[in-house]
């Protein structure tokens, strides 16, 4: 969706600048190492909690923080003689916490140390995320979004991807993409029967909550693969496809839990450690044996998979070939659950930004700001974490709130335009 960006450059130099946005209660400065001016001008916007980062473009090198007082900081880090500019991302509204800039930090650090653009070594200790709860990260997700639109408006390229040929040449076993995350790549991933029943996870939902680890942080939506089972398999059983990736924790993910056979912990106390998930779809498997280790290993498999393998990198070519042709599957029919309803966006009933709903109760009127949060009285909510604050019931923080169905326009919820719509289609 095309965004429409101010900037405002209180002197001709054009060098340090403001960054603002319509409909939007965040902003963005932009701060030259040497203007002073600038800073004491604006020292009442910039005592607040904030995502900062010092940048040198010609070296690429970065650093990433966050800070209650961003001209007290900027006065502690002229020792660093490394930075010329710096980034100053908050609200303008003072919603924005210190709790909420520090998961800011943590996710632009990752972010940023994931595209590799960028030299982060000026960090000496990796920010790590708070503990927040499901519906706070909900909210700081398009917030993180904001704050990249931003930098890549003041004309920051420091979440642009390394060029392929500046790179060095990828290793065995290894997942490191050397390409463009755009491009859909094929994978293995391995699964062990000790550990998890995915046998009977697919046949009841045809789907499982892959948890992110360190070797698929950048499995995208779009990528599909095979699934390696260990012992007492060690053959590839099934395929499928990325249908999410990314994924903050829900409660739907509990479902699988059941599957484990382990003495490990759950999905919610793996995502309260900051971990996230891809959905995984089985759309095939094999009954027999045709994709067996010592078959893979003597068709370009380099040993037995004990992390997930991209093999769509030019040096599996063969192995990728080999599969495709030899895969042939029967269908993976689950019988536990419908299929699930995409999540609600604005968008789907042709609602942007800056249009306004009423939530049913008082009909109260709230402003939509990206595809799925709102403002009202200065603070953005998602639709159920609205219903959870302002619903007239005891106990409604406790609940949990279709969010869609309790916002109207026209006299209609928006979940009753949404399902006019799918049927018209």
């Amino acid at each position: 969706m095309a965004k429409v960006f101010q900037i405002l450059v209180p002197d001709n130099t054009l060098v340090s600048r403001i960054i603002s946005c319509e409909n939007q209660v965040t902003e963005l400065f932009v701060i030259d190492r040497a203007d002073k001016k600038f800073v004491s001008e604006y020292s009442a916007d910039l005592n607040k909690p904030a995502l900062y980062i010092l940048v040198n473009r010609d070296k690429k090198q970065l650093y990433v923080g966050e800070t209650d007082d961003s001209i007290k900081r900027l006065r502690n880090h002229e020792a660093k003689d490394f930075w010329t500019e710096a980034i100053v991302f908050h609200s303008t509204t003072d919603t924005l916490s210190t709790t909420e800039v520090k998961w800011l930090e943590a996710k632009t650090y990752e972010a940023l140390k994931e595209l590799s653009y960028y030299d982060l070594s000026e960090n000496k200790q990796v920010p790590q995320q708070p503990p927040l709860k499901r519906n706070q990260i909900y909210t700081l997700e398009p917030i993180f979004e904001e704050a990249k639109n931003y930098i890549c408006a003041a004309g920051f390229d420091i979440f642009l991807k390394k060029n392929v040929e500046t790179e060095e040449a990828p290793q065995p076993q290894t997942t490191d993409i050397k390409e463009d995350d755009r491009q859909s790549n094929v994978w293995i991933l391995p699964s062990s029967k000790k550990r998890f029943d995915l046998e009977a996870c697919f046949a009841e939902y045809g789907e499982v909550y892959w948890r992110i680890t360190n070797n698929i942080k950048r499995i995208r939506k779009g990528d599909r693969g095979y699934v390696y089972s260990s012992d007492p398999d060690k053959a590839i059983l099934y395929r499928f496809e990325v249908v999410e990736s990314q994924l903050p924790y829900s409660k739907i993910m509990d479902r699988d839990d059941k599957f484990s056979k382990s003495k490990g912990e759950l999905n919610k106390e793996f995502a309260a450690k900051g971990g996230a998930f891809v959905l995984v779809r089985a759309n095939g498997f094999v009954d027999d044996k045709r994709l067996s280790l010592p078959i893979l290993l003597s068709n370009g498999l380099k040993g037995a998979p004990q992390g997930a393998i991209r093999i769509s990198q030019e040096e599996y070519k063969l192995l990728l070939d080999f599969i495709d042709a030899h895969f042939e599957e029967k269908e993976v029919k689950p019988v536990g659950v419908k299929a699930r309803r995409p999540p609600f966006k604005f968008s789907m009933i042709g609602l942007k930004p800056g249009d306004v709903v009423y939530f049913e109760h008082g009909d109260i009127p709230v402003t939509v700001v990206s595809e799925n949060t709102v403002a009202y009285d200065n603070e953005i909510y998602t639709l159920s974490r609205f219903c959870k604050h302002f619903m007239p019931e005891e106990g409604s923080e406790n609940k949990e709130y279709q969010g869609p169905a309790h916002f109207t326009l026209n006299g209609k919820t928006l979940d009753e335009i949404r399902k006019e719509k799918e049927r018209n289609n």
